[in-house]
């Protein structure tokens, strides 16, 4: 058996990502995604942003208060924007640190949901790999024909960290002329409850479809055999 060239590979990931996170497919990330949302939104706690000047940088820090973010953040853009308890060293001049925004662990949530989904695709697809390994020889630029190197580096840019196929599932504070690029950005967090509880009953009516689907077959092969047998014992009796 011939094994599958690694470009075939690298496109078909890329296929499966593209179908998975794409914000239309009811079966894909999206319901993952509005999941978080709601676990985020609902529990974690509010921060303000404390700002310090030592005189030759600006500094920032997170300062929790006694609110909870769903008590302050009204809109999924006031959410995703708002402090979420971390901060870290810059480069910019004049800035020492700064204070983190919920987009960043967005990101992570994304990163990591497109990796478990390639794995989950890799592992049913292609047999005769590795999974973990193939995925990590993506973001390690281990390929080296440049068919292969286009088309992880397609996979990275998308769907790595910071991937912009995360970008409709963003809400800039400031935005640019194509608003409707960004389709949750006014959503409140009745919302997000809303679209699951949408996803749970047509979930739940796909499932009965199915088991309708079954049922239906077995009834229908049931009469098929029970018409066989009656036709033998008629040919039987005949003979007799």
């Amino acid at each position: 058996m011939t094994p599958t060239s690694n470009v075939k590979i690298l496109r078909s990931i890329h296929e499966a990502l593209k179908s998975y996170s794409c914000p239309n497919n009811l079966d894909g990330f999206y319901p993952h995604f509005c999941g978080w949302v709601l676990r985020e939104w609902e529990a974690r706690p509010y921060y303000l942003t404390e700002l310090a000047n030592f005189g030759h940088d600006l500094t920032q820090h997170p300062y929790r208060t006694d609110f909870l973010l769903r008590e302050k953040a009204k809109t999924y853009r006031d959410f995703i924007n708002a402090n979420n308890g971390r901060h870290y060293a810059t480069s910019l001049p004049d800035q020492g640190t700064a204070c983190e925004p919920m987009e960043k662990n967005l990101y992570e949530f994304f990163h990591e949901s497109m990796r478990l989904h390639a794995l989950t695709h890799i592992e049913e697809s292609f047999l005769e790999l590795d999974a973990d390994d193939f995925w990590n020889r993506i973001f390690c630029e281990d390929f080296e024909d440049r068919a292969e190197v286009l088309a992880a580096e397609e996979i990275a840019s998308q769907f790595g960290f910071y991937g912009y196929a995360a970008d409709p599932y963003l809400a800039p504070l400031v935005l640019p002329k194509e608003e409707n690029h960004y389709p949750f950005q006014n959503w409140e967090l009745r919302d997000f409850q809303a679209a699951l509880d949408l996803l749970k009953i047509r979930n739940q009516g796909t499932r009965l479809k199915i088991i309708q689907t079954s049922s239906q077959r077995r009834d229908s092969l049931a009469e098929r055999m029970d018409r066989k047998y009656f036709k033998t014992i008629q040919r039987d009796n005949f003979r007799a």
